[in-house]
């Protein structure tokens, strides 16, 4: 609603027996219910096929549309999948056109797929997956270090003026630490010289920023 004061992020690993508080979030990113099933496609080039059909949870929200060029650098980027936040993929859309007011519903095309080491995952795409704008400015990143990996503990959104056990509802997220995996290298060559020697190229992708990949 147009009334929402933010939430706070509970954490427990005691099977909801006792929840840890893990920051408060005052600010209401742009989210989503993808209505049809996202199609595969190639990542190395603009995606000119395929669209996104999304309802956004709040009327209030908007989608804009840009360059090729800020696409490239980074801007409208998307995370696409399952309602269990894992592989899913990341997206860049240049064309953003809205389909109706109320609901508020957009077409998202020209799209750049498989963006920050996703590529796996452009063919694993269903029915009726979420929708999350990445905004550095709306998204946090809480880590717990690599004692987490493969534990399933739940989480809780605990609105502001609520109390924890107020709130029965919970997410078990299961933490893969897929942002500590070295992402593959891409543009792999090889060439052979007049011995027959094989000289292997390839563009290697750091886990730093890299919008161009």
């Amino acid at each position: 609603t147009g009334t929402w004061r933010g939430r706070n992020l509970y954490r427990s690993t005691d099977g909801g027996e006792t929840y840890q508080d893990s920051g408060l979030t005052t600010s209401r990113n742009i989210t989503g219910v993808v209505q049809n099933t996202l199609g595969s496609a190639n990542h190395f080039f603009w995606d000119r096929e395929n669209v996104i059909d999304v309802i956004l949870d709040y009327s209030g929200h908007t989608l804009n549309s840009t360059s090729e060029i800020n696409v490239l650098n980074g801007a409208n980027r998307i995370w696409v999948g399952h309602n269990n936040g894992n592989s899913g993929e990341i997206i860049g859309f240049r064309t953003a056109t809205l389909i109706s007011s109320n609901p508020r519903r957009y077409q998202l095309s020209n799209l750049l797929r498989g963006r920050r080491a996703t590529e796996n995952f452009i063919s694993n795409h269903g029915a009726n997956e979420r929708f999350v704008f990445l905004s550095n400015q709306e998204i946090k990143s809480i880590n717990y270090g690599f004692g987490d990996r493969g534990y399933g503990w739940r989480y809780k959104a605990v609105p502001t003026y609520f109390t924890e056990p107020s709130i029965t509802d919970y997410t078990t997220f299961i933490n893969t630490c897929e942002r500590s995996r070295p992402r593959p290298p891409v543009h792999a060559r090889g060439s052979r010289d007049a011995s027959n020697n094989l000289t292997i190229t390839w563009f290697r992708r750091t886990r730093l920023f890299s919008p161009g990949l």
